[in-house]
């Protein structure tokens, strides 16, 4: 008798239902990873915010504490201030101990300046409320750059290595420390005020307009329509003195990535030196300047963080221009901003430059023609 040979069952793939597979797998990964994307920039930007609140409620438990803001950064030379009782020291620094940065705040000593030997160890901790988790190399940004201040005693090999400024520290260059993306708003830059004089009060066109300024320096400090957390040797600000209202007033924002130098569309330029990245570091404050979107981003005409004097007007670009001195974030539509009420708001990107020179003043009686703050 004759067997049969059993057909059998086949028990794989062939090589076109294989491909075919790949391929219908691919497809979803690729309508998937935008929507990952979006939710991990979601949950990044809502951890920025908290941050931004965390340092402005610090900033008011200081003001409840002292009865007068922090300043924004002070500079007396390595010697304490007999007013103040500082010396060379910034908000953040003053605010340690209100947002959860008790390690730093018991190393750091504010007798002495920022840089000195004696704060070697307090500016080597990382207080991650200070960054913000969207910008690159979160959370292990160090700031190596050349600074302010020479040191003689530093350990390097104590700070982690991924994400470190290319460049060592020496005894002229001073010790690393970890950084910060949050800045006081202390000035306008009377280029803003030149450009649309209708929107800010008579005092400040005036003095823009003066002779001695070359519309790139700034409304210096000295005006009462100056920030409230201050610069140089002008005192501490109280609550009475912010007369425009503390909803309508701006403590900080993000000007993200330093020490590394960023412009438009998040091109990475190179380093700032000094990097001003530190978040001791004073001299890292900002402004509201504007930025000529037609020239930055392109260094290969424009040097970095340069703007466009023979067009003012054309200084529209108003945050996420470039990140020297500027309002920019890694949040592509905007920035935070943290008010003096203690509140957070997230402004968009076309929020005009002069509206943001208001925000940033706190007596300069300004109309807010544009309406509510978002």
């Amino acid at each position: 008798m004759r067997m049969q040979r059993g057909s059998g069952n086949r028990t794989g793939f062939t090589l076109v239902e294989l491909l075919v597979v790949i391929a219908i797998i691919a497809i979803l990964v690729a309508l998937l990873l935008p929507a990952v994307q979006k939710a991990r920039e979601a949950a990044q930007r809502a951890s920025c915010t908290n941050n931004c609140k965390q340092l402005a409620l610090g900033c008011l438990n200081f003001e409840s504490a002292n009865r007068m803001f922090p300043v924004g950064d002070y500079r007396n030379s390595g010697a304490p201030d007999a007013a103040l009782g500082y010396a060379t020291i910034c908000w953040r620094a003053m605010i340690l101990s209100y947002v959860e940065g008790t390690s730093a705040a018991a190393a750091y000593n504010t007798n002495a300046d920022w840089c000195s030997d004696q704060n070697v160890t307090a500016i080597g901790f990382q207080v991650k409320t200070f960054l913000c988790p969207s910008t690159p190399f979160y959370p292990n940004r160090i700031d190596s750059t050349g600074m302010e201040g020479p040191l003689t005693a530093f350990g390097i090999s104590t700070f982690a290595t991924t994400g470190v400024i290319p460049g060592g520290a020496t005894a002229a260059t001073g010790a690393p420390g970890y950084c910060t993306d949050y800045f006081a708003l202390n000035s306008v830059n009377d280029n803003v005020v030149n450009s649309w004089p209708q929107f800010f009060s008579p005092a400040m066109v005036a003095f823009a307009g003066a002779p001695a300024n070359d519309n790139n320096s700034g409304l210096d400090f000295y005006l009462p329509a100056t920030g409230v957390l201050t610069r140089g040797g002008n005192g501490q600000t109280k609550m009475s003195d912010i007369t425009d209202g503390t909803s309508h007033t701006a403590l900080f924002t993000e000007s993200a990535g330093r020490p590394n130098e960023y412009g438009m569309g998040y091109q990475l330029w190179g380093t700032l030196n000094p990097g001003e990245g530190r978040w001791a570091d004073p001299n890292g404050e900002m402004k509201i300047k504007g930025s000529n979107p037609n020239t930055v981003g392109t260094p290969q005409t424009v040097p970095p963080g340069l703007h466009d004097k023979k067009n003012l007007a054309a200084d529209t670009c108003s945050m996420n221009c470039n990140n020297t001195n500027e309002p920019y974030s890694f949040h592509s539509s905007g920035c935070n901003f943290a008010f003096a009420d203690g509140s957070v708001h997230f402004l968009s990107v076309n929020t005009p430059v002069w509206l943001l020179g208001q925000i940033a003043t706190k007596a300069g009686s300004e109309p807010f023609q544009d309406g509510n703050i978002p």
